[in-house]
């Protein structure tokens, strides 16, 4: 098999995650486009951990992937909305979500008279099939946890 990585382990791709996810919390209040960047990352960063942990030693629990998804999916929901963000990425639509995501946008204010970035308070939200929203930051916050939380429980973090 070749080795196309740039990272060893799937504790390089979760130090990866927090560097994201430091960005993505620098950048808040940043204009949409920059913020969406980050969180973009952000998602791509938690929800491959789930392949980087099926593809090395921290599997031995699952027959497949798709089975530790699952398990992991359980635990955190939230890793069920990267899906759908990375997918509408990656594709421009998701025909079928992992989530009940119905779309994110982003909310924010602009001071009277100001127009230049850092007088832009912009804030990413998911907004779901039934009628409630959460801030991204949010969901990410919780990925996160369960992430450290599961390497932490390995002595990995």
């Amino acid at each position: 098999m070749n080795d196309y990585n740039l990272l060893e382990s799937s504790v390089d791709l979760f130090k990866k995650l927090v560097h994201d996810y430091t960005e993505f919390k620098n950048h808040s209040g940043s204009r949409y486009k920059a913020l969406g960047y980050k969180a973009l990352d952000c998602a791509l960063s938690g929800w491959h951990l789930l392949d980087w942990v099926f593809n090395t030693n921290e599997k031995s629990n699952y027959q497949s992937l798709y089975d530790l998804r699952q398990a992991f999916e359980k635990i955190c929901p939230e890793l069920s909305v990267l899906h759908d963000i990375i997918t509408g990425g990656k594709h421009f639509t998701v025909s079928k979500g992992r989530s009940n995501m119905v779309r994110s946008y982003s909310s924010g204010y602009v001071q009277n008279g100001y127009v230049q970035d850092g007088y832009v308070a912009t804030e990413l939200i998911i907004e779901f099939d039934n009628n409630q929203s959460e801030p991204y930051l949010q969901i990410i916050d919780k990925v996160v946890d369960f992430w450290f939380a599961y390497f932490h429980e390995k002595g990995l973090a």
